[in-house]
Protein backbone atom coordinates (compact mmCIF):
# COMPACT_ATOMS: atom_id res chain seq x y z
CA UNK A 1 0.00 0.00 0.00
CA UNK A 2 1.41 3.57 -0.51
CA UNK A 3 2.67 5.66 2.21
CA UNK A 4 -0.19 8.28 3.21
CA UNK A 5 1.11 11.95 4.09
CA UNK A 6 -0.02 13.56 7.04
CA UNK A 7 0.17 17.09 7.92
CA UNK A 8 0.96 18.23 11.84
CA UNK A 9 1.86 21.25 13.50
CA UNK A 10 5.56 21.56 13.58
CA UNK A 11 7.21 20.18 17.14
CA UNK A 12 10.18 21.25 18.49
CA UNK A 13 11.77 17.66 17.78
CA UNK A 14 11.23 18.51 14.02
CA UNK A 15 13.72 21.63 14.21
CA UNK A 16 16.79 20.04 12.48
CA UNK A 17 14.79 18.33 9.58
CA UNK A 18 12.24 20.91 8.86
CA UNK A 19 15.67 23.22 8.63
CA UNK A 20 17.98 21.01 6.62
CA UNK A 21 14.70 20.00 3.89
CA UNK A 22 13.95 24.15 3.68
CA UNK A 23 18.02 24.56 3.10
CA UNK A 24 18.41 22.14 0.83
CA UNK A 25 15.96 23.26 -1.66
CA UNK A 26 17.61 26.88 -1.21
CA UNK A 27 20.71 25.39 -2.42
CA UNK A 28 19.37 23.47 -4.95
CA UNK A 29 17.84 26.59 -6.42
CA UNK A 30 20.25 29.11 -6.02
CA UNK A 31 23.70 27.25 -5.87
CA UNK A 32 24.28 28.77 -2.59
CA UNK A 33 23.09 29.39 1.02
CA UNK A 34 23.09 32.84 2.90
CA UNK A 35 23.10 32.17 6.31
CA UNK A 36 21.87 35.33 7.32
CA UNK A 37 18.75 35.54 5.19
CA UNK A 38 17.45 32.40 7.38
CA UNK A 39 17.34 33.70 11.18
CA UNK A 40 14.14 32.26 11.22
CA UNK A 41 14.78 28.70 10.84
CA UNK A 42 17.07 28.63 13.82
CA UNK A 43 13.93 28.62 16.34
CA UNK A 44 10.75 27.77 13.76
CA UNK A 45 8.63 27.11 17.16
CA UNK A 46 9.69 31.12 18.06
CA UNK A 47 9.29 32.44 15.19
CA UNK A 48 6.12 30.77 14.11
CA UNK A 49 4.40 31.03 17.64
CA UNK A 50 2.07 33.94 16.64
CA UNK A 51 1.09 31.54 13.09
CA UNK A 52 1.63 28.06 11.91
CA UNK A 53 4.06 26.20 10.81
CA UNK A 54 3.20 23.04 9.49
CA UNK A 55 5.09 19.91 8.54
CA UNK A 56 4.29 16.54 6.23
CA UNK A 57 5.49 13.49 6.98
CA UNK A 58 5.28 10.28 4.77
CA UNK A 59 6.28 7.27 7.13
CA UNK A 60 9.23 8.38 9.34
CA UNK A 61 9.77 11.31 7.67
CA UNK A 62 9.47 15.02 6.66
CA UNK A 63 8.74 15.88 2.89
CA UNK A 64 7.28 19.21 3.04
CA UNK A 65 6.91 22.12 4.88
CA UNK A 66 5.10 25.17 5.17
CA UNK A 67 3.93 28.07 7.27
CA UNK A 68 2.39 31.28 7.83
CA UNK A 69 2.48 34.51 10.39
CA UNK A 70 -0.20 37.56 10.53
CA UNK A 71 0.64 40.74 8.92
CA UNK A 72 -2.68 42.70 10.83
CA UNK A 73 -5.75 41.49 11.82
CA UNK A 74 -7.38 40.33 9.01
CA UNK A 75 -3.97 39.15 6.50
CA UNK A 76 -1.43 36.24 6.77
CA UNK A 77 1.49 35.61 4.71
CA UNK A 78 2.50 32.33 3.57
CA UNK A 79 6.37 31.39 3.64
CA UNK A 80 8.40 28.16 3.80
CA UNK A 81 6.37 26.40 1.18
CA UNK A 82 9.08 23.57 0.94
CA UNK A 83 9.04 20.03 -0.51
CA UNK A 84 11.48 17.18 -0.92
CA UNK A 85 12.87 16.81 -4.40
CA UNK A 86 11.65 13.36 -4.77
CA UNK A 87 8.13 14.14 -3.81
CA UNK A 88 7.71 16.61 -5.96
CA UNK A 89 4.86 17.02 -8.18
CA UNK A 90 2.71 14.54 -5.82
CA UNK A 91 0.15 17.12 -4.63
CA UNK A 92 1.94 17.58 -1.27
CA UNK A 93 2.49 21.25 -1.99
CA UNK A 94 -0.89 21.59 -2.87
CA UNK A 95 -2.09 19.66 0.80
CA UNK A 96 -0.30 21.84 2.92
CA UNK A 97 -1.63 25.05 0.79
CA UNK A 98 -4.58 23.91 1.32
CA UNK A 99 -4.49 22.99 4.98
CA UNK A 100 -2.57 26.45 5.26
CA UNK A 101 -5.39 28.61 4.06
CA UNK A 102 -8.37 26.46 5.78
CA UNK A 103 -6.41 27.06 9.12
CA UNK A 104 -6.21 30.87 8.31
CA UNK A 105 -9.61 31.13 7.34
CA UNK A 106 -11.34 29.61 10.31
CA UNK A 107 -8.83 31.84 12.43
CA UNK A 108 -10.89 34.66 11.15
CA UNK A 109 -8.38 36.30 8.47
CA UNK A 110 -9.21 36.87 4.95
CA UNK A 111 -6.72 37.51 3.38
CA UNK A 112 -3.23 35.37 2.09
CA UNK A 113 -0.36 36.82 0.59
CA UNK A 114 2.67 35.32 -0.67
CA UNK A 115 6.02 35.81 -3.33
CA UNK A 116 8.35 33.81 -4.85
CA UNK A 117 11.42 34.36 -7.19
CA UNK A 118 10.30 35.85 -10.97
CA UNK A 119 12.03 33.23 -13.12
CA UNK A 120 10.25 30.62 -11.32
CA UNK A 121 7.57 29.57 -13.20
CA UNK A 122 6.41 26.30 -12.70
CA UNK A 123 6.26 28.30 -8.63
CA UNK A 124 4.53 30.86 -10.42
CA UNK A 125 1.69 28.47 -12.15
CA UNK A 126 1.44 26.64 -9.20
CA UNK A 127 -0.24 29.47 -7.36
CA UNK A 128 -2.30 30.77 -10.34
CA UNK A 129 -3.57 27.31 -10.74
CA UNK A 130 -4.52 27.52 -7.05
CA UNK A 131 -6.80 30.51 -6.87
CA UNK A 132 -4.31 33.07 -6.35
CA UNK A 133 -3.62 36.30 -8.53
CA UNK A 134 -0.47 38.47 -8.73
CA UNK A 135 -0.52 41.98 -7.36
CA UNK A 136 2.64 43.46 -8.59
CA UNK A 137 6.36 42.51 -9.59
CA UNK A 138 9.69 44.05 -7.28
CA UNK A 139 13.37 43.51 -7.61
CA UNK A 140 13.01 40.13 -9.35
CA UNK A 141 9.86 38.81 -7.09
CA UNK A 142 6.24 38.26 -8.30
CA UNK A 143 3.91 39.24 -5.09
CA UNK A 144 0.27 37.16 -4.93
CA UNK A 145 -2.63 37.71 -2.82
CA UNK A 146 -5.85 35.11 -2.30
CA UNK A 147 -8.69 36.99 -0.59
CA UNK A 148 -10.09 33.52 1.70
CA UNK A 149 -13.74 35.08 1.60
CA UNK A 150 -13.87 34.97 -2.05
CA UNK A 151 -12.62 31.46 -3.05
CA UNK A 152 -16.43 30.90 -4.10
CA UNK A 153 -17.18 28.53 -7.16
CA UNK A 154 -20.78 27.90 -8.54
CA UNK A 155 -22.28 24.88 -9.41
CA UNK A 156 -22.78 24.48 -13.21
CA UNK A 157 -24.49 20.96 -12.59
CA UNK A 158 -26.60 19.29 -9.89
CA UNK A 159 -25.91 16.97 -7.42
CA UNK A 160 -28.05 14.93 -5.53
CA UNK A 161 -25.98 13.54 -2.23
CA UNK A 162 -26.37 9.83 -2.43
CA UNK A 163 -26.31 9.00 1.59
CA UNK A 164 -28.48 10.85 3.70
CA UNK A 165 -26.42 9.43 7.29
CA UNK A 166 -22.74 8.53 6.26
CA UNK A 167 -19.83 7.67 8.10
CA UNK A 168 -18.32 10.09 10.60
CA UNK A 169 -15.36 8.84 12.08
CA UNK A 170 -12.72 10.35 14.82
CA UNK A 171 -9.09 10.08 14.31
CA UNK A 172 -7.64 6.83 15.79
CA UNK A 173 -11.28 4.52 15.38
CA UNK A 174 -11.00 1.44 13.28
CA UNK A 175 -13.22 0.89 10.13
CA UNK A 176 -14.04 -2.17 7.57
CA UNK A 177 -12.63 -1.80 4.35
CA UNK A 178 -14.69 -3.04 1.19
CA UNK A 179 -12.42 -3.45 -1.39
CA UNK A 180 -14.47 -5.06 -3.78
CA UNK A 181 -16.98 -1.70 -3.77
CA UNK A 182 -15.79 0.94 -6.41
CA UNK A 183 -16.32 3.97 -7.67
CA UNK A 184 -15.58 6.05 -10.52
CA UNK A 185 -13.53 8.68 -8.62
CA UNK A 186 -9.93 7.72 -8.03
CA UNK A 187 -8.74 7.96 -4.62
CA UNK A 188 -11.49 6.67 -2.51
CA UNK A 189 -12.26 3.52 -0.06
CA UNK A 190 -16.01 2.27 0.83
CA UNK A 191 -15.92 2.11 4.75
CA UNK A 192 -18.03 0.61 7.65
CA UNK A 193 -17.37 2.08 11.11
CA UNK A 194 -18.22 0.16 14.25
CA UNK A 195 -21.48 1.26 14.43
CA UNK A 196 -22.53 -0.05 10.79
CA UNK A 197 -22.31 3.21 9.15
CA UNK A 198 -20.59 3.46 5.82
CA UNK A 199 -19.24 5.83 3.13
CA UNK A 200 -16.65 7.01 0.89
CA UNK A 201 -13.31 7.47 2.83
CA UNK A 202 -10.29 9.23 1.28
CA UNK A 203 -6.90 6.84 1.00
CA UNK A 204 -4.77 9.54 2.67
CA UNK A 205 -6.92 9.62 5.99
CA UNK A 206 -6.71 5.46 6.25
CA UNK A 207 -3.52 3.29 7.60
CA UNK A 208 -3.96 -0.06 6.70
CA UNK A 209 -4.04 -2.58 9.61
CA UNK A 210 -4.77 -5.85 7.78
CA UNK A 211 -6.61 -7.15 4.55
CA UNK A 212 -10.04 -5.61 5.88
CA UNK A 213 -9.24 -3.31 8.33
CA UNK A 214 -7.88 0.60 8.44
CA UNK A 215 -7.12 3.07 11.66
CA UNK A 216 -8.37 6.39 10.54
CA UNK A 217 -5.21 8.78 10.62
CA UNK A 218 -7.64 12.35 11.09
CA UNK A 219 -11.24 12.55 12.07
CA UNK A 220 -13.36 12.50 9.29
CA UNK A 221 -17.17 13.44 8.14
CA UNK A 222 -17.92 11.54 4.61
CA UNK A 223 -21.89 14.04 3.98
CA UNK A 224 -21.72 15.37 0.90
CA UNK A 225 -24.29 18.10 -0.02
CA UNK A 226 -27.44 18.14 -3.12
CA UNK A 227 -26.58 21.48 -4.80
CA UNK A 228 -27.93 23.14 -7.55
CA UNK A 229 -27.36 25.23 -10.64
CA UNK A 230 -26.69 28.39 -9.61
CA UNK A 231 -25.48 28.28 -6.18
CA UNK A 232 -22.29 29.62 -4.73
CA UNK A 233 -20.66 27.59 -2.42
CA UNK A 234 -17.31 28.44 -0.28
CA UNK A 235 -14.41 26.22 -0.71
CA UNK A 236 -12.47 24.84 2.47
CA UNK A 237 -10.71 22.16 1.01
CA UNK A 238 -9.82 19.19 -1.47
CA UNK A 239 -9.57 15.92 -1.95
CA UNK A 240 -9.34 13.65 -4.49
CA UNK A 241 -11.60 15.28 -6.97
CA UNK A 242 -14.31 16.82 -4.68
CA UNK A 243 -14.41 20.09 -2.44
CA UNK A 244 -15.09 20.42 1.02
CA UNK A 245 -17.70 23.68 0.54
CA UNK A 246 -20.23 25.67 2.79
CA UNK A 247 -23.69 26.87 1.07
CA UNK A 248 -25.20 30.36 1.38
CA UNK A 249 -27.11 28.49 4.67
CA UNK A 250 -24.20 27.86 6.38
CA UNK A 251 -24.83 23.80 5.84
CA UNK A 252 -21.12 21.99 4.50
CA UNK A 253 -20.62 18.73 3.00
CA UNK A 254 -18.34 17.30 -0.30
CA UNK A 255 -19.42 18.30 -3.45
CA UNK A 256 -17.89 16.88 -6.58
CA UNK A 257 -15.30 19.60 -8.43
CA UNK A 258 -16.65 18.87 -11.74
CA UNK A 259 -20.02 20.12 -10.65
CA UNK A 260 -18.86 23.41 -10.00
CA UNK A 261 -16.51 26.64 -11.49
CA UNK A 262 -14.58 28.90 -9.71
CA UNK A 263 -16.98 32.02 -9.82
CA UNK A 264 -15.71 35.35 -11.05
CA UNK A 265 -17.74 38.71 -10.36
Amino acid sequence: MKSTIELKPFQNQDQPAAKALILDGLVEHWGFLDESKNPDLDDIAASYAAGIFLVAWRDDEIIGTGAFNPHSEKQVEIVRMSVAKKMRRQGVGQQVLSELCRIASEKGYAEVILETTETWQDVIDFYLNYGFDITHHVDGDVYFKMDLKKRIVRVIEAYQAPYLDPIHVEQGEIVTLDLEKETSIAGWVWCTDARGKGGWVPKGYLKKQDETTAKMLSAYNAIELTIQVGELLTVYKEESDFYWVRNEDRQEGWVPIVHVELYKK
